[in-house]
């Protein structure tokens, strides 16, 4: 069972009668963060409390920071309100030693494309775009042979991609206001050609294009394979991809195909079909040569 209750106003909460077991904590309040932490007597903070028959807790604290927040509009070339722009925040992580750009949280703007977040202390960056996120970003032509056009991402103060961004340091508490998108259509083309590893499984999707520079990962746009493995992605805005298979259990994979779009639609990609096999073996510690503990699923509740 969990347990939950009210600080009072001098901020003091209380917990009766809790059954011996592990409990995650987690306190909200308005205008701040939520926390999932808590200090005990020996100064050491904890995300687990464990609790056993009869013990008592006494002096634990909570640390609350106050929510940063970042407002700003989101408008098209000539100023006017995007209704379906949105800005999304993006944090900076390290991954398997890999640098991962991660999204966090996202915001849509109002009628007057003006949006509004709630964020912890921290580092990000800020992407605006139009569509909402998850949503459809209409393609469109200008003329009959021109390219397909669509509203690109813009990432603050104003680049086309994150390697041109800035990132925001916000911390508890502050107001940061006036953070402002553009957004322009840009020319998008076609990616087209054959998984190989996919003949005869239509209607899933199992591969992403993704953008790709470096040690880092940002970006992921499914597609869809025709039963003859055949496929083509629309829309893609120029720049370096990953073209990534989605392993299907008892069909071929596919290696991890590098895809350049310039300035013109991409035909003829051909990625090859890789078998799969399995790997059998045991796990162990390096300290002590001992094999690796098996851990059943342990039941825990929190309190709110």
């Amino acid at each position: 069972a969990g347990y939950s209750g009210h600080a009072g106003a001098d901020g003091r909460f209380r917990f009766e009668a809790i059954a011996p077991g592990d409990y995650h904590i987690e306190v909200t309040a308005r205008g701040y963060t939520d926390a999932r932490a808590v200090t005990l007597q020996a100064r050491r903070d904890s995300a687990m409390l464990h609790f056993e028959a009869k013990q008592s807790i006494t002096d634990a604290s909570v640390l609350l920071d106050a929510e940063a927040v970042v407002t700003g509009r989101v408008t098209d070339a000539q100023g006017e309100a995007l209704p379906d722009g949105f800005v999304t925040v993006v944090e900076e992580r390290w991954v398997d030693g890999l640098r991962v750009y991660e999204r966090v949280v996202s915001a849509e703007a109002d009628g007057r494309g003006e949006y509004r977040l709630k964020l912890a202390a921290g580092k990000y960056y800020l992407m605006a775009g139009s569509g909402g996120p998850g949503g459809i970003n209409y393609v469109f032509s200008e003329d009959v042979g021109k390219p397909e056009m669509r509203i690109g991402a813009v990432y603050y103060p104003g680049g086309a991609s994150i390697e041109s961004a800035s990132p925001v340091e916000l911390r508890p508490g502050r107001q940061l206001s006036g953070i402002d998108f553009k957004l322009a259509p840009r020319a998008t083309y076609h990616v087209r050609g054959i998984l190989a590893s996919y003949v005869d499984s239509p209607g899933v999707k199992p591969f992403y294009l993704r953008s790709r520079n470096g040690d880092h990962v940002l970006g992921v746009t499914g597609g869809t394979v025709d039963k003859d493995g055949s496929f083509d992605w629309a829309a893609v805005s120029p720049g370096s991809y990953w073209l990534d298979v989605l392993p299907v259990r008892g069909l071929p994979t596919a290696p991890l195909f590098p895809i350049e779009v310039a300035d013109h639609d991409v035909n003829g990609v051909r990625v090859p079909a890789i078998p799969q096999f399995e790997v059998r073996g045991h796990a162990r510690f390096e300290e002590d040569g001992t094999a690796a503990p098996h851990y059943p699923d342990r039941k825990s509740t929190r309190l709110n």
